[in-house]
This record gives C-alpha cells, sequence and structure tokens, in this order.
C-alpha cells in the first residue's frame, strides 16, 4: 500500500523549528500538571497500576461522556485522540468503491483517509461568498446509491464558522432518506460563544472529538467517538486493528478534568479566544486590500483570501522567509487563495506576529 504523506503535518513539521511566530497549530497552550491538580483536586495514586487498560475505554471517562452528552454507554467508543476516531468511523463504514462527500475546504485527513482506504471522495463546497454554511440542495446533487458518509466539521475547520442545528435536523431526515451517515468532527464545537449542543441524536449522525483543542491538554490524546449503536460496535471492533485500547491512564485523568475542571477551562479559552480575534479583526481591516475573511463565530482559527493569483504553498514559504511568521497554506485544505491563521497563542506574542505578517503581505502581494 502507498501511504502518502500528509500536506499539512509535513509543513507543521517542516517549518515550525524555523520560525520565530508560529501561526499554523489549532490548539491553545497546555496546562501543567500543577494546574491540573488544582483543577480537579486529584493526582495520580503513587499505588496506581501503569499496567491497566480496558479495550472499551476507562468507565470514569465513559461515565462523564455519557452524561456531558445524554446518550447510552453503548454510543461511544474512546480512542487515542480525534484522528484515530475519525480513522475507526472511516475503516468501519467504507469498502472499496464507496463514495464520501467531503465538505471544501477541510481538514486534509478527513478526505485522504477515506481515499487510502479505496474510497471515491466528492468535494461539496463550503462557498466563501455564503459565509461558509451548508447548501443542502448541492448536497442532493451529489448523493448517489454509492454515498456511504458525508464528512464535515463543526466548528468549520479552517474558517471557524458554526453551522446551526437546525441545519443537522434537515441534513438527518436527508441521510435517512438516501441511507448514508454524517460523520462531524466536533473538535472544536465548545469553542462556540454562546455554547452549541451537539448534534448527536439527530439520525445518521456520528460524533468525534477530543480533549486535543480545547483543553490544553493535546499530550494525553484522548479522544471519542458518538454513534448509533450499529456503528459503535463497528468501530470498536475496528479499534483491535490499531491501537486496541487507549491509555487508561491518559483517559483518567481527561474523566477528572472534565468532570471538575471543565467550566474553568473553557472559561479560560473563551478569554483567550475572544480577545485574539478581536486583534485579528482589527488586523483584517487594516490589511482589507490584501486579505478579505469570513469572521470567525468560535474557536482560534480563521481562513482568509488573499488577492493575486500566487499559489498559497509559495506564499507561506516566502512569508516565513522574510517575516519568520508560520501560517498554513490553503491548498493543505483543498482550497487555493487562502491560509489559515491560528490566534490560538498569548496575546502579546500574537499582536507581534501580525504586525510582521502584515509587512510581509503588503511587500509580496503588493510589490
Amino acid at each position: 500500500m502507498n501511504i502518502p504523506s500528509l500536506g499539512l503535518f509535513h509543513w507543521q513539521e517542516t517549518y515550525a523549528r524555523q520560525a520565530k511566530y508560529v501561526l499554523a497549530y489549532s490548539n491553545i497552550p497546555g496546562i501543567s500538571y500543577r494546574k491540573y491538580q488544582a483543577l480537579t483536586r486529584w493526582a495520580v495514586p503513587a499505588s496506581f497500576n501503569l499496567n491497566k487498560n480496558d479495550d472499551r475505554g476507562a468507565s470514569e471517562l465513559r461515565e462523564v461522556l455519557c452524561s456531558q452528552y445524554s446518550f447510552s454507554d453503548e454510543n461511544v467508543v474512546t480512542s487515542t485522540g480525534g484522528s484515530e476516531a475519525n480513522f475507526l468511523v472511516f475503516l468501519a463504514s467504507l469498502r472499496a468503491g464507496d463514495e464520501v462527500i467531503v465538505e471544501t475546504p477541510i481538514y486534509e485527513p478527513l478526505y485522504r483517509i477515506p481515499e487510502l482506504l479505496g474510497a471515491r471522495t466528492i468535494s461539496w463546497e463550503r462557498r466563501f461568498d455564503n459565509r461558509y454554511q451548508l447548501e443542502l440542495k448541492s448536497l442532493e446533487e451529489l448523493i448517489t446509491k454509492k454515498t456511504r458518509l458525508v464528512v464535515l466539521t463543526n466548528l468549520h475547520n479552517p474558517s471557524g464558522v458554526c453551522v446551526r442545528k437546525s441545519v443537522f435536523q434537515r441534513l438527518g431526515r436527508l441521510a435517512e432518506q438516501y441511507n448514508f451517515y454524517v460523520l462531524v468532527d466536533e473538535i472544536f464545537l465548545e469553542g462556540m460563544i454562546p455554547i452549541q449542543s451537539s448534534v448527536f441524536g439527530i439520525p445518521r449522525m456520528i460524533i468525534t472529538s477530543s480533549m486535543t483543542k480545547i483543553y490544553g491538554v493535546g499530550g494525553l490524546r484522548t479522544g471519542w467517538i458518538i454513534a448509533p449503536q450499529e456503528v459503535a460496535e463497528k468501530c470498536q471492533l475496528s479499534k483491535g486493528y490499531t491501537t486496541g485500547c487507549s491509555s487508561y491512564l491518559s483517559e483518567i485523568l481527561s474523566s477528572h478534568l472534565l468532570r471538575n475542571g471543565k467550566d474553568q477551562l473553557l472559561q479560560e479559552y473563551y478569554f483567550l479566544s475572544q480577545h485574539n480575534r478581536r486583534i485579528m479583526k482589527q488586523w483584517i481591516h487594516q490589511y482589507y486590500h490584501v486579505l478579505e475573511w469570513v469572521e470567525p463565530d468560535g474557536g482560534v482559527v480563521c481562513f482568509p483570501k488573499y488577492q493575486g493569483n500566487m499559489g498559497s504553498e509559495e506564499l507561506c514559504l516566502e512569508l516565513l522567509r522574510s517575516t519568520g511568521v508560520l501560517v498554513t497554506p490553503g491548498c493543505f485544505f483543498n482550497k487555493e487563495g487562502h491560509i489559515r491563521i491560528s490566534y490560538g497563542v498569548d496575546s502579546k506574542l500574537f499582536e507581534a506576529s501580525l504586525e510582521a505578517l502584515g509587512q510581509g503581505l503588503d511587500t509580496i502581494l503588493c510589490s
């Protein structure tokens, strides 16, 4: 099997060390174990058995997820981060020759993995001039008898736009009518203000999420799938071909954080993201002659469109060389003419990054 490199990850791994300012990642600064203990009032006991594991996931994590999502235990599959969660859904759902309709622009692994498994991916455009909202009429034109999955992110990665639950309810009716499932990666959803509830419970919806983006504990690599029982059972079987068991210690740590530290961490996330989004909005207005955007509804990423015909990878390489700022080319989200900028960093650092980035864009695009 030929396994191609994921351009997004290769970009980050190759150039992050060379950058003075890194605006290429979609998470926030991490928390220390000391802060973890203060939030949860729990520490790993000296007697904790590091050989313990459970292929169905720690019961403590499953219980807190059931409580927060209001579903039954048979609907949850724990995973090693959101990436494995999405991979398990694809592995459980697809056969060679199936068709998968994927939003565009899209987080790269979400269209690369189905192709790796022999499925055909079909792009469903989320248009800039429609604020990246879902257009169900155009979706119906793409559905065939081979359609097995429709794949979305909410909040949208890379734009940060939120799709309202009423749209997903209409999409669920379509999924029932045409007999396909909808995979919704909700890893950024809790970064939305006002808080939006998960779309799980709408017919045919499969949800994936993790601890890696909102909470500052990406190193725990704790993720999950929330799915109709018949899908969850297949995902659990598929897990036997990947990690078998997720890290039991990570799941225990995550369960305590979700139970006792979640509200505090979300407040800190909202403060950082909203403050930096205001900075970003002012900066975009200043550089409107070279950039325009759809303002994010939440999260810490945005996807501005730039003027001119320069390829996004060429532009981002030149920005890195001339300014030391690393942003992400739109080509890795299957959309040229755009760059993804993360604002989930220290605010003073962010302001300095934008000052350098703006000067670079002016020099490159206006010369």
